[in-house]
């Protein structure tokens, strides 16, 4: 099992905020319910054939629940703006697990709906 790294100061987890606490929607794409749940789906489709590679198995280890919910990992991972054919780089989650959870720290902060 990969241990959790430590998360750099000023992070989600450090200032006492849950994953729980944090819808996993992004607020630029203004959806609904359903249609969240439909990019879910969609997503979820994209990733199941990845599940077992190590990297994705170290990614999921890493970020869930601690920094994602397992919805918003897989939207995370399968994010198409991010990389080309719908699957986040392996090499980015082959990378060290710090920056692995500094990205999708970024990333909740700045493009998920905290409330």
């Amino acid at each position: 099992m990969v241990k959790k790294p430590d998360v750099q100061s000023g992070s989600l987890l450090e200032r006492g905020r849950s994953p729980p606490d944090l819808p996993a929607r992004p607020l630029a794409l203004d959806m609904s319910e359903a249609e969240w749940e439909r990019v879910v789906a969609e997503r979820k489709a994209l990733v199941a054939p990845h599940r077992d590679h190590p990297a994705v198995r170290r990614a999921l280890e890493i970020l869930v629940p601690d920094v994602l919910s397992e919805d918003a990992f897989v939207v995370w991972l399968a994010n198409p703006t991010w990389f080309h054919g719908g699957l986040r780089s392996v090499d980015m989650l082959e990378g060290d697990p710090e920056s692995v959870v500094a990205h999708a720290q970024w990333e909740l902060e700045n493009r998920l709906d905290p409330h």
